[in-house]
């Protein structure tokens, strides 16, 4: 699959484009499309126990779509729901197992309704996960789990169901689909990303260029939609051939809401994260142009009373066997996992969002007490702690914490590294890492936590937070990080020191990530009479 275009796979593309054998027929008209979209859910299956603006779950959710695809079929309307990847890592019922996202792929599967869906860097991003998913979850989908840029090490072969999905409904529409994820470079060692833009040489794309009589083509893309994005190349070369099909551009990646219209017959549309809202698209094809007539969209925050209204639903009419279904197997599991274990009693709300030098800031919380306090060691000198800013995932709000909280702050249970370093270096390596040097929103694999609705990122890459201790030239450092921030560390060590060796060793300590935050809460926030739990 890494191999340049093939000649046959050439001349097929331009067969393509010459006869626009990919296009649909002449004046064929559409019924009205109605879209559904969920991106970046990364385990939040349950609601959102903090916000109780944001009182849906799963079960919900599986409910509205049985009834909004009833709908749409009573009004002789396409109904779709697509899905742009990152399903795990966020929550204790993704991330408390040792694979993570055994149950909420489970959940997934039990919703059923979706016409398409693709993977993101966190569903790739651990050996076991993605054997779990090849063997439990793929075969599943029968040709919707799209990935064209996705591959098993071990055989070359597609980890989704292939690169490319068509079906046609049942109103008649054709539907091409492809999936992409962004050039991610840590993936896990059983997988293979190829880039985007070696990926549309192959000749899949050509081939999938050339079925005949596609009435629309959805992309859905792990793929950060903000320019500069690798979405626009995807839309060049599916322009090339198909030059007017509605063309439906589904991206996520970025925790955002985003929308941008690139013509007059596509757009691309990212839908925030953790369920918190849902995207909605509705438009109609003009039989003659072909371009999207009535475009509308709109981002549905995931409270109940949302929900009921965009169902047409009262809310003792609402659920249905299959959402009471699925909700009382995410209770399970909970229970289970016993989620609800109170671990401790925060004296106020810490916001990852707010900047380090406020007492509320929850990196300040991470950098100054947390690191120093669990994982600190007076057999190692001058201890320096590194962070990067998409560490912290959620808010940990004041009030009694239980086990899922800590893992919707840190899920990802990364074990510690350090290097050895001269105050010279660890300066140069700061302003590095801070730079982008080896690292970029291209590449990166964990967003920054974000608010509805927030739309900045810093430019370049993610920002790096660190110890307040001033770094002296002359003296020595034991610099330590997550085992995900070592790698980048690495990589910006080699590019300003090509010729030196600074090794990352394994730090001795019992904790991770997810570990050290849980001991830290239970000794330092105990529950007491004044932060009762």
């Amino acid at each position: 699959m890494r191999s340049p275009l093939s000649v046959a796979a050439a001349v097929v593309l331009a067969i393509a484009i010459l006869t626009a054998a990919g296009s649909a027929s002449a004046e064929k008209k559409l019924p009205p499309i109605n879209i559904a979209h969920i991106t970046d859910l990364h385990g939040w299956v349950f609601g959102h126990p903090h916000q109780p603006e944001l009182n849906a779950d799963f079960g919900d959710f599986a409910s509205l779509l049985e009834w909004l695809q009833a709908n749409a079929a009573a009004r002789k309307e396409e109904f779709f729901l697509f899905d742009s990847g990152d399903l795990i890592e966020g929550t204790g019922l993704s991330d408390a197992t040792d694979i993570h996202g055994q149950y909420i792929y489970e959940v997934v599967k039990q919703v059923k309704r979706y016409s398409a869906l693709t993977l993101g860097n966190h569903d790739v991003g651990h050996a076991n996960v993605v054997e779990y998913m090849h063997s439990n979850f793929v075969n599943y989908w029968q040709g919707k789990l799209v990935t064209a840029n996705i591959l098993l090490k071990s055989t070359r072969q597609y980890l989704g169901n292939g690169p490319y999905y068509t079906f046609t409904t049942a109103l008649g529409t054709k539907v091409l689909v492809l999936g992409y994820l962004y050039n991610f470079t840590q993936e896990a060692n059983n997988t293979i990303v190829v880039p985007v833009a070696e990926s549309l040489a192959s000749p899949y794309f050509a081939a999938a260029m050339a079925i005949p009589d596609v009435d629309m083509i959805v992309v859905t893309a792990h793929i950060d939609p903000t320019p500069p994005t690798l979405l626009r190349p995807i839309y060049n070369a599916i322009r090339k051939v198909h030059k007017k099909t509605p063309l439906c551009l589904m991206s996520g990646h970025r925790h955002i809401t985003y929308w941008e219209k690139y013509d007059d017959s596509a757009f691309t549309i990212e839908s925030g994260k953790y369920f918190e809202v849902l995207g909605n698209v509705r438009f109609t094809v003009n039989p003659k142009t072909q371009a999207m007539e009535g475009l509308t969209h709109r981002w549905i925050p995931t409270s109940k009373e949302n929900l009921y209204k965009w169902a047409e639903k009262k809310a003792e009419d609402f659920m249905t066997p299959l959402g009471t279904q699925v909700r009382k197997f995410i209770d399970t599991a909970i229970a289970k996992l016993q989620l609800n274990d109170s671990v401790g009693c925060s004296p106020l709300t810490f916001d990852p969002n707010l900047p380090i030098n406020q007492t509320a800031s929850l990196y300040n919380l991470y950098v100054d007490q947390i690191a120093p306090k669990t994982l600190f060691s007076s057999s190692f000198p001058n201890m320096f702690f590194i962070t990067n800013d998409g560490t912290l995932r959620y808010d940990l709000y004041k009030g009694r914490v239980v086990m899922n909280d800590i893992y919707t702050i840190l899920p990802f249970k990364d074990p510690y590294y350090y290097y050895t370093l001269n105050g010279t270096v660890l300066a140069a390596s700061l302003k590095g890492l801070n730079s982008g040097i080896g690292n970029s929103l291209d590449t990166h694999g964990r967003v920054p936590y974000m608010r509805m609705g927030e739309k900045g990122l810093k430019e370049g890459g993610s920002a790096y937070f660190y110890s307040t201790t001033q770094v002296q030239p002359n003296t020595t450092y034991t610099v330590l990080l997550a085992a995900y921030d070592s790698t980048v560390l690495t990589r910006v060590l080699r590019v300003l020191y090509p010729r030196a060796t600074f090794p990352a060793t394994p730090y001795p300590t019992a904790y991770t990530s997810t570990t050290a935050l849980k001991a830290y809460v239970s000794e330092y926030m105990p529950c007491s009479s004044t932060c009762p739990c």
